[in-house]
């Protein structure tokens, strides 16, 4: 009986401490990867256009950091570009040519947590849906900017789903590949991980959901 509860006690304390791990390594990129200011010109080269830094200051004081492109011909529309998870702004880079040779203004920005933006963690819009705001208040303020529209794939998909509540100005979305919800991405890696089932994912992720909250204050 004794054997049982310390081998039951170890499990528990095991499956506390390996959720708040994962929990960790979900919420870091640990190779934020890096952005050049030589991409910029080859994008600008290719879209026929210009280009300029970009930085807004998030509600929670992090500093976020972009490159904005001004077309030729500008037709009054401007178009935020977001990347996935563990990319950079560079994993949008192959959509601004075309856009910019249309007229579109782009923005491309690294998502908190990401690249040259601040941020010690993601958070899978909970704090990024905020951020598009700052965003696009930066966009609607500059002379001939009227329209607005987002293209985002997988996390940056989700992260412009979750910010229309906050940013009713866009136009449209293209989200390519968004999660429904982060508990069923999160059940989804767990399993291809090598847990048996979902039922076997389900108190790692809520006990991970627990930690992200304790210790970060993100309610995932």
């Amino acid at each position: 009986m004794r054997r049982t509860i310390r081998f039951a006690t170890s499990a528990l304390i095991g499956l506390v401490i390996g959720s708040g791990i994962i929990a960790d390594n979900a919420l870091h990129v640990w190779d934020r990867g890096t952005v050049k200011s030589a991409d910029a010109d080859t994008i600008a080269r290719q879209g026929g256009s210009s280009w300029q830094p970009a930085q807004v200051v998030a509600d929670d004081g992090v500093h976020l950091d972009a490159w904005l492109f001004t077309p030729r011909e500008p037709n009054g529309a401007a178009v935020i570009l977001l990347h996935g998870v563990g990319d950079t702004r560079m994993g949008m880079s192959g959509h601004a040519p075309f856009l910019l040779r249309a007229g579109y203004t782009v923005l491309l920005p690294d998502l908190r947590g990401h690249g040259a933006s601040g941020g010690t963690i993601i958070t899978y819009g909970v704090r990024e849906s905020a951020d598009i705001h700052r965003w696009a208040d930066l966009l609607l303020r500059q002379p001939g900017i009227t329209r607005l529209y987002g293209l985002g794939q997988s996390l940056g998909a989700a992260v412009l789903l979750e910010s229309l509540p906050r940013e009713p100005r866009f136009r449209g979305l293209v989200a390519d590949s968004p999660f429904v919800t982060f508990e069923e991405i999160a059940s989804d890696r767990l399993t291809q991980a090598g847990l048996s089932s979902r039922a076997a994912a389900w108190p790692v992720i809520h006990l991970g959901f627990v930690y992200a909250c304790v210790r970060y204050g993100v309610n995932l």
